[in-house]
């Protein structure tokens, strides 16, 4: 068994990350952060922009 691979690292076959699954998993925490990254961008603007949002 490849540490690697293996989710929590208890010999546990049944938990297993297959490379295919690592790579749709890290997709989607891309795709997650930069959403995020969107609407913090956004909101900072916003806030800098108001007076009232600042305080």
């Amino acid at each position: 068994m490849n540490h690697e691979f293996d989710y929590d690292r208890d010999y546990n076959r049944e938990d297993e990350l297959s490379k295919k699954s690592l790579r749709q998993i890290s997709q989607m925490s891309l795709e997650r952060e930069n959403e995020m990254m969107k609407t913090y961008l956004i909101t900072a603007e916003r806030i800098h922009n108001n007076e009232e949002l600042q305080d």
